[in-house]
């Protein structure tokens, strides 16, 4: 059996500045654990983004492979405590995952320190 996302299929993804690295942030998937990072919201939310296309990809080719690995409980709370991700970067995003080039990379500096976006995963196998 291939693993095939299920049409409609939503995952929630939290993005909040990164423990490790200082002025870094991460962008963290609460239904498969993968993360992205980067320099900014943006960055690490594209990141993760382009993570999920390939692990979505293999999924679809390799059975055996586990796509669905809850994120930790510390992660999940901090999505309680989440803003949503404004709709501008949402579709900046969605224009890099596109091709499209900026020739400067906007910025956003968020007023909260957790922010949230859903994903519709069938859509970003495409």
């Amino acid at each position: 059996m291939v693993n095939k996302v299920p049409a409609g299929f939503t995952d929630t993804f939290v993005i909040y500045p990164s423990e490790m690295e200082e002025g870094f942030w991460v962008a963290h998937s609460l239904n498969t654990d993968q993360i992205g990072t980067g320099e900014c919201v943006l960055q690490a939310y594209v990141a993760l983004l382009r993570a999920m296309r390939v692990l979505l990809g293999e999924a679809a080719k390799n059975p055996q492979l586990r796509l669905l690995n809850p994120a930790p409980k510390e992660v999940r709370d901090r999505c309680k405590r989440a803003r949503k991700l404004p709709m501008e970067i949402v579709e900046i995003a969605s224009m890099i995952l596109d091709g499209k080039s900026f020739k400067e990379a906007p910025t956003y500096k968020p007023r909260y320190r957790n922010l949230s976006a859903s994903v519709d995963l069938a859509e970003l196998a495409v």
